[in-house]
């Protein structure tokens, strides 16, 4: 069968999102909207989606319930992320790579700054 776009509905958003940017890897999406915000959903594996634990579901909040299957855009989300503002996401097997208004690069998923697995955003030295 043919692919085609399909409409993606964002239960834990009110209002429209527009997307400036998406980025795919294999088994997992991420998207950056006109406002700055990232989401992600897919496959969590190894941090990738930036949700906190391997994988979540929606339309619940990500500090909440999880499953193995992320059908939904959920926003990305933490405490050190509460003011930044992304232009750019980049997915990719292993690793997920957020560039902000500030031009700072973030990272989350395998040996991110040489540490282990980094389930959320941090700041790329």
């Amino acid at each position: 069968p043919e692919a085609s776009p399909k409409k993606i509905t964002v239960l834990e958003s009110k209002k429209p999102l527009l997307f400036r940017q998406v980025s795919a890897s294999s088994d997992y999406s991420l998207a950056c909207t006109e406002e700055g915000s990232v989401y992600s959903w897919g496959s969590g594996l190894n941090g990738t989606l930036g949700l906190g634990l391997f994988w979540r579901t929606a339309p619940t909040t990500v500090s909440t319930e999880h499953k193995y299957d992320v059908p939904r855009p959920l926003h990305v989300r933490s405490e050190r992320l509460v003011k930044v503002l992304f232009t750019f996401v980049q997915a990719t097997p292993v690793n997920s790579f957020m560039i902000s208004s500030e031009k700072k690069t973030y990272g989350c998923g395998l040996h991110i700054n040489s540490q282990g697995t980094v389930y959320e955003p941090i700041p790329v030295v």
